[in-house]
């Protein structure tokens, strides 16, 4: 067991995903809270930087890519230089986790069924995500909660919203008095998605005189749904404009955002924007494992629990079953 008073430098890894790093970035924030004397590095992929220095629990973010080509030895030497008690592998990597070892950091955290964790970690916990019916952030806490000592628990998962720590600036846009709504129907193939035709139809149906209307995404999902939309002053085009910092603050200045399983779901639960996530009710992507952490979040899924048919198809017609209805009973 770790004792983390007798600590000063942490370092976090989570080399994947938005949503992946912002249910990781409570780690942080916990630690933070309890041990404020420590500085806590996370090593993270280029393009969710920004979430990471968006967290005031953050002292250093590093990119991934900026060691991208390094071997073991070479990033151990660099390791050496950071004085680093102790590196919480959330994300294995098998060239991280020797580096870590080479460098000789005392503590070294990673889960028991990954063959490099177990040659070169020396806190292993022994879990698994792939077959767990454990929410994400819970896994992710797992490898503190059996690490350290005097670990404060608490009750249930939806108070760590308290703990991303993100420092946004909401935008001061003028929406004609009306609420501002975010549509986001992409997903990046993460899960079983609602589909785009039922995000058009809700768009439509929204009433006008209430709503304004964004539809998100990046350039490439732009492309691939902007002909299904009727754009105009009411349902405007925002994807492909913004990058993702951008995209932060504009989601804190938005009243709701709808979205699949994606991430930026977890941004608009993380900055306490009305989400409501939709999702299949299938593993290894259901909502128990999935759904957005955050004060004024909430998801909903078709009442058809693991549903083996839909595991089989791309499609989900559990998921296709959520009626634009529904939707608005969340947003009301």
């Amino acid at each position: 067991m770790i004792d983390l008073n007798s600590c000063n430098k942490v370092a976090i890894s989570r080399t994947d995903a938005i949503g992946d790093v912002i249910l990781t970035l409570p780690l942080a924030g916990v630690l933070k809270k309890y041990w404020p004397h420590l500085k806590i590095i996370f090593l993270a992929k280029n393009y969710t930087l920004p979430i990471v220095q968006r967290s005031k629990y953050v002292d250093e973010a590093w990119s991934e890519e900026s060691f991208s080509g390094q071997s073991a030895n070479d990033r151990a030497e660099f390791l050496k230089q950071q004085n680093i008690d102790v590196f919480f592998h959330i994300f294995p990597n098998k060239i991280w986790s020797l580096a870590a070892k080479k460098a000789k950091i005392a503590l070294r955290v990673g889960t028991l069924r990954r063959w490099h964790h177990f040659l070169n970690c020396n806190v292993r916990i022994n879990m698994s995500r792939k077959k767990s019916d454990l929410h994400e952030l819970e896994l992710n806490l797992m490898l503190l909660k059996k690490s350290v000592i005097d670990f404060p628990e608490l009750k249930s998962l939806k108070p760590y919203y308290q703990f991303y720590g993100f420092k946004v600036e909401p935008l001061k846009e003028n929406h004609d008095g009306r609420k501002s709504i975010i549509l986001h129907p992409g997903s990046r193939g993460s899960s079983k998605d609602w589909p785009v035709h039922r995000f058009v139809e809700l768009s439509k149906t929204l009433p006008k005189n209430e709503y304004k209307v964004f539809i998100s995404g990046t350039e490439e999902e732009g492309q691939r749904f902007r002909s299904f939309f009727a754009f105009d002053a009411d349902i405007v085009d925002i994807s492909g404009t913004k990058n993702l910092s951008e995209f932060m603050d504009f989601i804190a200045s938005a009243d709701a955002l709808v979205a699949n399983s994606t991430g930026p779901l977890h941004i608009a639960a993380a900055v306490g924007t009305h989400a409501v996530g939709i999702y299949p009710p299938v593993r290894p992507v259901h909502p128990g494992r999935w759904a957005p952490i955050g004060e004024k979040a909430e998801y909903i899924v078709a009442d058809k629990p693991n549903c083996k048919l839909c595991t089989k198809t791309k499609n989900c017609f559990c998921v296709e079953s959520i009626s634009v209805e529904q939707i608005l009973y969340a947003l009301s």
